[in-house]
């Protein structure tokens, strides 16, 4: 039958364990403590001479249309530069401040060095003519302008859009949005252009020919759901004899003639 424990021996046990948590204690935080120095070393050793010294090393993904030469160009990396001095969100801004760019991110890596670009392009849906400088372009889905200099030096063949838009400006952007939404939603329609003249009257040219829906962009939608209502016209009437389609009231359509017909 073993012994109770007196009292003094518990405690010497006790304070045993307790100084053998200790040790272990300063152990583990002088371990701690000799790898951020090691980590230190290495930091103020080797990144600090990361350097980014030759385009070879700036990896660019996400490009399709803008040329590569057109994203180094931007960037304006002074060779060789040393990789942690390089301000990535300047960067970022420097590409997204031209208007085919919609949006970049820039991630360094160190082991090798290397500068990682990540570009997201607005997609080209028109071919675009704008009034005021009768400048070629093209429209993204949002109305953004993109001027064909940018794509001038891709290596990638660009596949033009059928989609015309004629006398382009600024200031239809927000209508813009909405007429590609509805020839979106209404491919049957085949709206191979889309033209405003100088009064801001707005026409359609599709299988039916051309279509004036005037300057009131309130009732687009019935605009087009009309069009869309007069699928059967060429069984009635010879399209070539037709000048004009008068949608400007959707309720009720006109025909407007070439002369002499």
């Amino acid at each position: 039958m073993a012994a109770p424990s007196s009292p003094k021996l518990e405690r010497k046990i006790s304070l045993l364990q307790q100084q053998k948590r200790k040790l272990r204690q300063r152990f583990l935080w002088r371990s701690v403590l000799v790898s951020s120095l090691a980590s230190s070393l290495l930091f103020i050793t080797i990144i600090p001479q990361r350097k980014i010294k030759h385009p070879s090393q700036v990896q660019i993904k996400g490009t399709n249309l803008v040329a590569d030469t057109t994203i180094h160009h931007l960037l304006n990396i002074q060779y060789p530069e040393l990789i942690w001095q390089i301000p990535s969100q300047k960067l970022s801004q420097n590409l997204e401040s031209i208007p085919p760019i919609a949006n970049a991110k820039i991630n360094k890596r160190l082991f090798p060095p290397l500068l990682q670009v990540f570009v997201e392009e607005r997609k080209p849906v028109a071919i675009a003519v704008s009034t005021s400088e009768s400048n070629l372009g093209f429209l993204d889905a949002q109305g953004i302008w993109l001027d064909s200099k940018y794509y001038q030096d891709s290596s990638t063949k660009i596949d033009l859009p059928e989609l015309k838009v004629i006398n382009y400006q600024p200031s239809y952007i927000s209508v813009w949005s909405e007429i590609y939404r509805l020839i979106k939603t209404y491919p049957s329609l085949n709206i191979q252009e889309v033209r405003w003249d100088n009064s801001r009257n707005l026409y359609l040219k599709s299988d039916l020919g051309t279509v004036y829906l005037g300057s009131d962009m309130s009732r687009l939608k019935e605009q087009f759901t009309a069009i869309g209502s007069l699928k059967n016209l060429p069984k009635h009437l010879n399209l070539s004899k037709i000048s004009y389609i008068d949608l400007t009231n959707p309720d009720r359509y006109s025909i407007q003639k070439y002369p002499n017909n």
